[in-house]
């Protein structure tokens, strides 16, 4: 992962139903000459779970990161995705998690 996130495009992370992953998913806007993005909106969607905003706008690093609580009721097969658009840019950021029951489940 560039920079130290845990979380990669692409990568598959593995969750507990009813808790939100340890770290956020973060994504960085850069130019064409890797200078980061200030101001870009990143439009963030899930089918499954919760996130802690639709939107967000890139800071001066061109970062921009939301919290995602995966969902209550999984069975051992439950995979899920969160999406991330930079609105204006054909850019998406695709992560998917597959959920496991919590002990209490």
């Amino acid at each position: 992962c560039p920079m130290g996130y845990p979380y990669c495009d692409g990568l598959e992370i593995s969750g507990v139903a009813g808790q939100s992953l340890p770290s956020p998913l973060t994504v960085r806007v850069v130019d064409q000459y890797g200078n980061p993005v200030q101001g870009a909106t990143i439009l963030w969607s899930t089918n499954g779970g919760m996130l802690s905003s639709q939107f967000a706008i890139t800071n001066a690093d061109g970062t921009a990161s939301v919290s995602w609580a995966m969902p209550l009721v999984v069975d051992s097969e439950t995979v899920i995705t969160t999406f991330a658009a930079v609105q204006g840019t054909e850019l998406v950021y695709r992560w998917d998690a597959r959920v496991r029951p919590g002990s209490d489940s």
